[in-house]
């Protein structure tokens, strides 16, 4: 099925318009649905997505671009339609209206409109920068940025872990962005410590539903740059996948004797006991002592 994604940004009151268009194309045609459809908050708004069959991406992305709905789409294909449209609406108005490539230009500023974009696409380190650099922005830019950052991150995470799950990208390119953001030193140093727990317990899931990066736990066990309870929820689900698994899983525990960082992980269970529960504590217990043992035989 050739499918394609609309992503689009919207206030409370812009919601009714967005329905009565999906609406209107369900009863018109027969084999119109929506797929994969996600919608979140940012800031104030809402962003919401959704796949369409490809012969109605163009159409849906007009009747969006003629209601002034925001659409956040990269490829080509999105911005030549808005353009378009833009430019009808400035010739029959009569009134001055800015493209999408005029918003896209580098300036010294930067728009609500380009804010919001760089928070749909997860780009939350352009934001931070934003919210650090206040008197180089417009109060109403810098406000937005303080909206929209928590709701940023949370959109880069569960997009980069949807992407591997589904299969949109290769799952160990969405294991290496998830480890990026758990291990990111610009959240730990502004205490967003649950954000990059969240992300690293995604990478977590991602290497125990994809059989060739179950391997890949050993490295998250072992990678010091984590929060601690990621390092040691990985090695809790490393000694499961490898005691727990009736057909055994020789290979992957012999990796780990060889690689598994046992010091770093005592003091990492130090720092994240609390957070364990007695199954955790008995998995990390098992892993930990035998890569222990082997290695004093």
């Amino acid at each position: 099925m050739n499918l394609k994604e609309i992503t689009i940004v919207i206030r409370d009151s812009e919601e009714q318009i967005l329905k009565s268009i999906l609406d209107l194309y369900k009863s018109k045609f027969d084999d119109f649905e929506l797929l994969k459809f996600k919608k979140g908050t940012l800031g104030d708004e809402f962003v919401v997505s959704f796949k369409v069959l490809k012969k109605y991406y163009k159409p849906i992305i007009e009747k969006l671009a003629y209601n002034d709905l925001r659409i956040f789409n990269k490829d080509t294909e999105a911005h030549e339609i808005v353009n378009e449209v833009e430019k009808r609406k400035q010739k029959s108005s009569g009134i001055p209206v800015r493209g999408w490539a005029d918003l896209r230009k580098k300036t010294k500023t930067v728009t609500i409109e380009e804010l919001q974009e760089l928070a749909v696409e997860g780009k939350y380190n352009e934001i931070f920068h934003v919210i650090n650099n206040p008197l180089n922005f417009a109060p109403d830019v810098v406000e937005t940025a303080k909206k929209v950052i928590s709701d940023s991150i949370t959109l880069a995470i569960n997009r980069t872990y949807s992407q591997g799950m589904e299969k949109e990208e290769e799952p160990g390119k969405s294991l290496s962005k998830l480890i990026e953001i758990a291990s990111d030193n610009n959240l730990r140093i502004r205490q967003r410590i649950k954000d990059q727990t969240e992300a690293g317990f995604y990478a977590i899931e991602l290497c125990l539903n994809f059989p060739q990066l179950s391997s890949k736990l050993i490295d998250i066990s072992n990678n010091s740059s984590l929060p601690y309870t990621v390092n040691i929820k990985a090695a809790v689900e490393l000694s499961d996948l490898i005691f727990n698994n009736k057909t055994g899983n020789e290979e992957l525990l012999e990796e780990a004797v060889k690689k598994l960082n046992t010091r770093w992980l005592s003091i990492a269970y130090e720092s994240a006991i609390r957070d364990l529960s007695p199954k955790d504590v008995s998995s990390f217990s098992k892993i930990t002592n035998y890569v222990n043992m082997k290695r004093n035989r």
